[in-house]
């Protein structure tokens, strides 16, 4: 399996495999309005999902940057932009695998001229449970090897929250979910008026994404994402 949004940690398949295996959001529609969700691209051809946090700061999951090298950040929702360099890149240092701290960051050489997308720092809450979240990535839709590379976003419920990871959409109920590719990209809740982070795609519980889906909650990582914002502010 691919690096991605999906049950297999994919740290020894090849870049080749990866770059044919990785999907996207299943039941997504293509995306052109989310310039801070952007397409991370690293190795020989291996892609996550990130998003911007502050204009030298790009948040991703830990293993699209552990073992990795080569990153570049691409703004676009087909991925035919600029492919900004990274200078930087960091992943959690408790980070265990699926919905564990798998949260990282992407240092930019330069600032980028899109809007951050806010981080939730608030606990999640139990009446969260059933809310809409957006899913935002880039990658196949249909899990057929094509269309990988474009930004799709699609709406599910908060399944479920535990202390570390957030489910987010399932395939049975929903017919969405996040899958290869995804790794990485945000998990919305609108909170107070405005949309924020509440979590990072992290894995799947099934090879082929059939299973809730859980991302690294936002609010119990930005004690290691903050400092980097203010460092490189």
């Amino acid at each position: 399996m691919g690096i991605a949004g999906c049950a297999t940690d994919a740290s020894d398949a090849t870049e080749e495999e990866t770059a044919e295996n990785e999907g996207a959001i299943i039941g997504g529609s293509i995306d052109q309005g989310d310039p801070g969700v952007v397409l991370v691209r690293f190795g020989r051809g291996s892609f996550c999902t990130g998003e911007v946090v502050s204009p030298h700061v790009v948040t991703t999951a830990a293993h699209c940057v552990k073992g990795k090298s080569g990153w570049t950040v691409d703004t676009t929702y087909d991925g035919t932009g600029t492919r900004h360099s990274v200078k930087e890149a960091h992943y959690h240092p408790s980070y265990a695998g699926i919905g564990k701290y798998d949260v990282g960051v992407l240092i930019l050489n330069d600032a980028l001229s899109v809007r951050p997308i806010p981080l939730n720092r608030r606990a999640l809450q139990s009446s969260d449970v059933g809310k809409n979240v957006r899913i935002i990535g880039y990658g196949d839709s249909t899990l057929d090897g094509k269309g990988y590379g474009k930004r799709r976003q699609a709406t599910v419920k908060l399944v479920s929250y535990r202390s570390t990871s957030v489910t987010i959409g399932n395939v049975s109920t929903d017919g969405k979910v996040q899958c290869y590719g995804d790794s990485g990209g945000p998990a919305l809740l609108s909170i107070d008026g405005a949309e924020r982070i509440i979590g990072f795609d992290s894995g799947n519980n099934s090879d082929v994404c059939d299973q809730d889906d859980l991302n690294t909650r936002a609010d119990t990582t930005v004690g290691f994402i903050d400092p980097y914002i203010e460092r490189f502010n």
